[in-house]
């Protein structure tokens, strides 16, 4: 029996709806089962959980996921250098205020991870995330001032 026009694998191993699934996986911030609602809008919450993780678990879904997400840091100019820059700079700065030195770490915190710059096994606890707690003595009428 022929195969449906959508179903039709490409150089990348690939059908169409995959890479429609990979792409929606990358937009929507890594939920699995919302990605294939977008390419399968016909199956239950449930169904789509279940074939989410089946279709993640394809290795040319993951090559093809990899490979989207390295072209989007490419266009955003991110890379290892301009991060570590960037975190000398928030580190040697004086005169910054604890919240913003706060906020300013925890969106490179971020953005090391999305750029899979920490090794999977060292990645350092989320604020919120078990065992991660920051403890800092302010003085009292004080500013916060880094060294």
């Amino acid at each position: 029996m022929p195969r449906k026009k959508n179903n039709l694998i490409d150089e990348s191993g690939l059908t169409p709806v995959e890479k429609v699934f990979a792409s929606e996986y990358l937009d929507n911030g890594n939920n699995g089962t919302q990605a294939y609602l977008k390419a399968h809008p016909e199956v239950t919450k449930h169904a789509a959980s279940t074939c989410a993780g089946r279709l993640l678990a394809k290795v040319a879904i993951q090559r093809y996921i990899k490979e989207l997400e390295q072209k989007a840091l490419y266009a955003a100019g991110v890379s290892r250098e301009k991060v570590i820059s960037e975190i000398s700079c928030y580190a040697f700065q004086k005169g910054v205020s604890l919240k913003d030195a706060g906020n300013k770490l925890a969106a490179l915190d971020k953005l090391c991870k999305i750029s899979k710059l920490y090794k999977e096994d060292e990645l350092p606890p989320c604020a919120g995330e078990e065992g991660a707690s920051v403890v800092v003595y302010i003085p009292q009428n004080s500013r916060f001032q880094c060294a």
